[in-house]
């Protein structure tokens, strides 16, 4: 099964292995990089199906480390060039975008960081300034934005970042949103107004992604009932849903799981969202062999399988 076609959104993806979003440190001066080019080309000559890169910038006033990609127009050729290496070999290529919000650092931008409620981030430790009105809409246009300058460079589509550092995440989660307006009685509103402004600006013909986290493991914070509710608030806006799990503090060793992991140990949560929405989902979960990712797929519990350490 791990061999068979998938379609999602307007593309069919050759199998179903996915090369997920992770950062690399090849940006230089802002800008992808040959070194770019050449990984992720790798990734698809090895066999997977999709890759999705690592973040790209909406905003130029986050910016949580130096080698981040930012939001720059002179940005487009080092995309065309990496998207036409991955297509050459055969996958399909989608950028991640995302804002960090309050979970990153002023020491490179010199500007406060900005989150939904001043609610400090346990590992950078920056009091954030609360973000209003015209701030989101600033950033919404952001991600809208990027998302065109992407597809202009050959991406076949875009994935939201809604996990891990992502400031979608910090709007999502009841432990950094502590908001009384309209964004903390519905803490979906900012995610479905960047998805509606992501769509509008590529179109139906591009793939159009959002990572949930299903599980932040920590008391109060998103449980897979919040994900799943997220989930079916993006029904019929999105292609494709990518799952994680964790959080870049106290619960990083769910992220980057040790060998005491099982494989697939994160898989209820793929599982809990294939049940609510009729689009494709990505497990993922310190798979290390084909058969271990077949297993996950032929049991029903996602439809893709994502893979960063073990390609």
């Amino acid at each position: 099964m791990l061999n068979e076609p998938l379609q999602v959104g307007p593309l069919v993806l050759r199998n179903r292995l996915v090369f997920p979003a992770h950062l690399t440190n090849y940006a230089v001066d802002g800008l992808p990089t040959p070194q770019h080019t050449a990984y992720y080309a790798a990734r698809a000559a090895g066999g997977a199906g999709l890759v999705i890169t690592e973040e790209h910038g909406v905003d130029p006033r986050d910016r949580p480390y130096e080698k981040l990609i930012e939001p720059r127009d002179d940005a487009l050729p080092g995309y065309r060039a990496l998207t036409a290496a991955v297509h050459a070999e055969g996958a399909a290529v989608l950028a991640q975008l995302t804002h960090n919000g309050g979970q990153s650092s002023g020491m490179h931008s010199r500007r406060p960081v900005l989150a939904p409620s001043p609610v400090p981030d346990p590992l950078f430790r920056e009091v954030p300034v609360e973000l209003d009105v015209a701030g989101i809409a600033r950033i919404v246009d952001g991600y809208a934005a990027t998302a065109a300058r992407c597809v202009a460079g050959g991406f076949d589509g875009v994935e939201i970042q809604g996990a891990h550092s992502s400031l979608v995440r910090q709007f999502l989660s009841p432990l950094t949103n502590r908001r009384t307006d309209a964004y903390g009685r519905d803490r979906d509103r900012f995610l479905l107004e960047v998805v509606d402004a992501v769509r509008d600006a590529i179109g139906p013909d591009r793939v159009l992604g959002v990572r949930l986290c299903g599980d932040e493991g920590v008391p109060h914070g998103i449980g897979i009932d919040d994900a799943v509710a997220t989930a079916r608030a993006l029904a019929g806006r999105v292609d494709l849903l990518g799952t994680a799990i964790g959080v870049a503090t106290s619960t990083l060793y769910l992220v980057e799981a040790s060998l005491r992991f099982a494989p697939g140990y994160a898989l209820s949560i793929p599982e809990a969202l294939k049940r609510a929405v009729d689009v494709p989902v990505i497990g993922i979960g310190r798979f290390t062999t084909p058969e271990q990712a077949g297993t996950a797929l032929e049991s029903g519990r996602c439809d893709l399988v994502g893979v960063v350490r073990g390609q």
